[in-house]
């Protein structure tokens, strides 16, 4: 989304009471080219939502073997596990979501094996090719029920 404000993009934590000055960029609205440029230079994906399904973003972040940050809004639980590949905070929980980014930012190991493992959940399952064969299965499993 656009971060703080609603209003696109810019740097600074100004939605954290300026916890973090100069490490976080609010990226607002990325689509296109432009979103491989932006997860190649990130370490990590924030996404703090109230509510959702599954966002697209968080499955590009794992393509690009980044770490999430995210509430475990919608089917987000079902496919992520806490401490493995992400980090849940409660939506409206600025403090839980300060106190996370914190953590990441002061350990690359962490989120190298965080990243790591979301790489593979997405080879695994989340390819393209892998959601086009499980929709399929949905498909086939719906219509011999008839």
């Amino acid at each position: 989304g656009p971060g703080p404000g609603g209003g696109g993009c810019g740097r600074g934590g100004a939605g954290m009471d300026g916890k973090f000055p100069e490490t976080i960029s609010f990226r607002g609205t990325v689509d296109g080219p432009r979103t491989w440029e932006v997860l190649k230079a990130a370490d990590i994906l924030a996404v703090p939502s109230h509510s959702e399904g599954f966002p697209g973003a968080i499955v590009e972040a794992m393509a690009a073997a980044l770490p999430v940050i995210c509430s475990p809004a919608g089917a987000i639980a079902d496919v992520l596990s806490q401490d493995e590949n992400a980090i849940f905070v409660k939506p409206g929980d600025r403090e839980g979501l300060a106190g996370a980014l914190e953590e990441l930012i002061n350990d690359p190991a962490r989120r190298h094996t965080m990243g790591a493992a979301n790489l593979r959940l997405y080879r695994e399952k989340l390819t393209p090719e892998k959601a086009a064969v499980a929709i399929g299965e949905i498909f086939s499993k719906v219509i011999s029920e008839r």
